[in-house]
């Protein structure tokens, strides 16, 4: 099916954008409208402790790890998603460490170290608001 319109893309934006005031969640003022979460992007600054990965800020993300990472989440709910992607430094290897209630889709199963220097790619799609209700897939780069 294909669908023609004298529209420019200035008045598609407009109507997106007013369809979007109506569906919004008004309680977060941080909420990215429906149709601008694949532009999104953010780079998180390594933590020591517990790196926080907020399904409610953009949808990809970048990390630059140089040391052992332990992962959560923050405003989990069916329906969200987001992409991280995960850059290794030039030491010799970290210990990666996620909720034990993750299920992990990918055939290497769930992933306890990153060898550097590499990049992985983490996506994590939530189906309800415990970390049980996340499914994961992490690759690395071989």
């Amino acid at each position: 099916m294909s669908y023609t319109s004298d529209r420019t893309g200035a008045e598609i934006d407009t109507t997106l954008d007013n369809a979007d005031s109506h569906i919004a969640n008004t309680s977060n003022p941080h909420a990215v409208a429906p149709h601008q979460l694949t532009a999104s992007l953010e780079t998180l600054v390594e933590e020591s402790g517990v790196n926080v990965l907020d399904f409610d800020t953009a949808f990809h993300k970048t990390i630059t790890l140089t040391g052992a990472a332990l992962f959560t989440t923050l405003n989990r709910a069916a329906g969200k998603s987001l992409q991280l992607r995960i850059v290794g430094d030039d030491t010799s290897g970290v210990v990666l460490t996620f909720p034990a209630g993750w299920v992990f889709m990918n055939s290497g199963g769930r992933p306890t170290a990153m060898t550097f220097p590499s990049e992985a790619l983490l996506s994590l799609t939530c189906y309800g608001v415990d970390d049980a209700d996340i499914r994961a897939v992490y690759l690395e780069e071989s």
